[in-house]
């Protein structure tokens, strides 16, 4: 996926990819999803690969429309030079389909 900044006089372009392995099975009644992934983000700006995000999670199903995803994600930015700043997120993602 390539995504796009525009500012006056500062746009760039972003190249993003994301890995992941999803192992779903069955719970008694509930559909359970664990996974990992890792997702790298490269910038046109001359800063090259300048964040990483590895997740890990598991993914209910909690009817037919609704799901819910409970994870925790490590993101790594770099910002001048060498210098990284690593973040620990926990995180609670409700999905409705339709």
């Amino acid at each position: 996926m390539i995504t796009a900044t525009f500012r006056y006089k500062n746009d760039h372009l972003r190249y993003r990819n994301k890995f992941a392995l999803k192992l779903p099975f069955n719970f008694k009644k509930i559909k359970v999803s664990p996974y990992i992934s890792d997702e790298i983000f490269i910038a046109s700006n001359g800063t090259g690969f300048n964040e990483n995000r590895f997740f890990s999670g598991v993914e209910f199903d909690l009817t037919k429309y609704a799901k819910a995803d409970f994870y925790y994600m490590l993101r790594n930015n770099r910002v001048i030079g060498t210098k990284w700043i690593n973040a620990n997120v926990l995180g609670l993602k409700g999905k409705i389909s339709f």
